[in-house]
């Protein structure tokens, strides 16, 4: 967490505080000698976040599948030893580069997101205030 200075508006009130914001690193995980994702996270927990990812993306079905994870804190990188890695290559072939600085990737054959539509709402959000007020 870091943090800053910020102007708070409470109705026509502006008050000058101190506010926090999450801070984010591109963390990026290598399965053997292959970089195969890097995700955009909180610095916190990485251990834990790596083990949920290797799950979530069918690297791995339990926590035996692990033999080792190394975190390098200053490169952002983990380094993962799992027991069996033959079904590596038919994983990767399948993933799919999602938009994002973090270049996420989901470990999903292409045609499991053919039928998906984009959601229809009427859902919006108006802009309050004047464009004179100066909030900087």
């Amino acid at each position: 967490m870091e943090t800053f200075k910020i102007k708070k508006i409470n109705g026509k009130t502006v008050e000058l505080t101190d506010d926090c914001a999450a801070s984010e690193v591109p963390l990026t995980f290598i399965i053997g000698d292959k970089e195969i994702a890097t995700l955009l996270c909180t610095p916190e927990d990485i251990e834990d976040l790596s083990r949920g990812f290797l799950f979530t993306s069918g690297l791995i079905k339990n926590n035996n599948d692990i033999k080792k994870i190394v975190v390098n804190y200053q490169q952002w990188t983990v380094y993962i030893d799992l027991a069996d890695t033959s079904h590596l290559e038919e994983l990767l072939f399948k993933r799919i580069y999602t938009s994002g600085c973090g270049r996420g990737v989901l470990f999903y054959n292409a045609s499991d997101i053919m039928y998906k539509r984009p959601i229809k709402s009427n859902f919006s959000i108006t802009n309050t205030f004047s464009s004179h007020q100066n909030f900087l």
